[in-house]
């Protein structure tokens, strides 16, 4: 027992002694120290002084420092200092480029990083394929669904001959074997598939000779009697039929009537 508080007592009369040394060493440094900057030797000083000054800071009068080898360099002088010009928005490319407010300095170009699709919100942040950059994120508020791939093809528009009937305004003709209308203004105004585009006016040929050449005559007007019962009465109103429509003939002659029917 006596042996163990021995050797604490002899333990911690060492660690009180190592510490006042350390102390003790360090006041010493302090004042050496002080004693040799308040030195009275004008000449000293200018020594000193001139040394300080000859070793001036920055990189304007050594700017290869700032390379560290690199070709081409990422790192210039700017303004007697080193800078990295790929990333710098103050000096991008080169010294003295100046990246607009919000724009971002990638690789040494200036980018708008709210809408570059590779430079989305940040360098190098490439959005998905067909989806917009806005406000810095790649497809803000939804955006618009991507574009299906490969592209549908256009429907196949059908040609002539048509299978439906075109309308077609008053005044146009078709000439043999053509089948479309000639317009006045020489372009054809007929799209296959479409119907008509903003039809034209159309000259139709006329035989020539006077006018009215070429055409039949009007068949003649005659006066009807009145319909009778078969023995020379009248019949009265109300009582007889509708008339059957006529039908067109070749010669100019009028088609007969048949009897006890009433023309409308």
């Amino acid at each position: 027992m006596r042996s163990n508080m021995r050797s604490l007592m002899y333990v911690i009369v060492c660690t009180i002694l190592i510490l006042f040394l350390i102390v003790k060493g360090n006041n010493a440094r302090v004042n050496v120290t002080n004693n040799f900057n308040t030195t009275s030797s004008s000449w000293l000083k200018r020594v000193i002084n001139h040394r300080a000054q000859a070793q001036a800071r920055g990189c304007w009068n050594r700017p290869w420092i700032c390379s560290m080898g690199q070709f081409p360099p990422e790192r210039l002088c700017c303004m007697n200092r080193c800078v990295d010009i790929t990333s710098d928005p103050l000096n991008c490319g080169l010294c003295g480029i100046r990246c607009p407010f919000t724009w971002q300095c990638c690789r040494g170009v200036c980018i708008d990083i709210n809408t570059n699709p590779f430079h989305c919100g940040r360098c190098l942040n490439r959005c998905p394929f067909g989806r917009p950059c806005t406000f810095g994120l790649c497809g803000y508020a939804g955006g618009q669904p991507a574009a299906p791939f490969p592209f549908p093809l256009p429907p196949i528009i059908p040609g002539p001959p048509f299978t439906f009937p075109i309308p077609l305004p008053p005044g146009f003709s078709f000439p043999p074997g053509s089948g479309l209308p000639i317009p006045r203004g020489g372009g054809t105004h007929l799209s296959p598939g479409l119907g008509l585009l903003n039809p034209p006016s159309v000259e139709t040929p006329l035989p020539p000779g006077p006018p009215g050449a070429g055409m039949s005559p009007p068949p003649p007007l005659r006066s009807r009697a009145p319909p009778s019962s078969g023995g020379g009465l009248p019949l009265p109103p109300g009582s007889m039929r509708p008339c059957p429509p006529a039908r067109p003939h070749s010669s100019n002659t009028e088609a007969p009537v048949p009897p006890n029917c009433q023309l409308s």
